[in-house]
């Protein structure tokens, strides 16, 4: 039986240091289940794996054709475990995939390199948060897109939603998501769970908002999405009426020789 892509509903109460600390309103039923997500539903998802065995290592965002965001922890582990292999040859992210068996519109992809938020610290657990770099870029399409950064501090009381493969698979890096206007954004990034699949201990997340600048620059993107065919309609357009203009400055020209 494979494991499918699943979201909890959470709502945030505290925000203590880098940990997105949330409340469950009196519901026993936490990060133990959740809600099977469907293709599509939340394109952003990526896999980080081991490439030997395609074996799933944690999870990660989208945020746009070359860069995938993560927890730092257990990138740092798998390369101080393996000092002398290249992280390219050792790791890949997919995207594209609601289950952890492999599918039809699998994308995948070697990591070119990690870059550790300047500030982690492996031992306390602080800014632990990477960006992994892709060697090729992501193909967009329905079931594979980035994701936007929530640039400031959520309410209390807010509605958050968290995709993973499940807590006991051991996962790590999956996204905290609101949703504003239709529009997912991320505001956190899973860095610890005690205990896995335990209903009555908390998780924790890395908040995105403290780190926006350093996340903007070490990866070189407009958060704001663009919508290609928008652009090219936009293009198209422009290149008509510039070729309207030349052909009536001919007219006019033609007019005035035969004058």
């Amino acid at each position: 039986m494979g494991v499918s892509l699943s979201a909890v509903v959470l709502f945030t109460t505290l925000l203590l240091g880098h940990f997105a600390h949330s409340q469950y309103d009196g519901r026993e039923n936490r990060m133990a289940s959740g809600t099977d997500v469907g293709p599509g539903e939340a394109p952003y998802q990526a896999s980080v794996r081991l490439i030997e065995a395609d074996r799933h290592l944690g999870s990660g965002a989208i945020l746009n054709v070359r860069f995938v965001i993560s927890q730092a922890s257990f990138i740092y582990k798998l390369m101080r475990q393996m000092p002398n292999r290249a992280l390219y040859s050792l790791a890949r992210v997919r995207v594209g995939q609601s289950g952890l068996k492999s599918q039809a519109n699998d994308q995948f992809r070697p990591i070119q390199s990690c870059t550790f938020h300047p500030e982690f610290d492996f031992e306390l657990a602080q800014n632990d948060v990477a960006l992994l770099k892709t060697s090729s870029p992501i193909e967009l399409n329905p079931l594979v897109q980035p994701i936007a950064l929530y640039r400031g501090p959520i309410a209390d009381g807010s509605v958050v939603r968290y995709t993973d493969w499940g807590a006991d698979m051991g996962n790590v890096g999956g996204p905290l998501v609101i949703v504003e206007d239709g529009t997912p954004q991320l505001v956190g990034v899973m860095t610890y769970v005690y205990r896995a699949c335990n209903s009555t201990v908390p998780a924790g997340f890395e908040r995105m908002w403290d780190h926006y600048g350093w996340i903007t620059t070490s990866s070189k993107i407009n958060y704001k999405y663009t919508d290609l065919e928008q652009t090219c309609r936009v293009v198209r357009n422009v290149a008509s009426q510039l070729q309207t203009k030349k052909k009536a400055l001919r007219r006019r020209r033609a007019a005035r020789e035969v004058n």
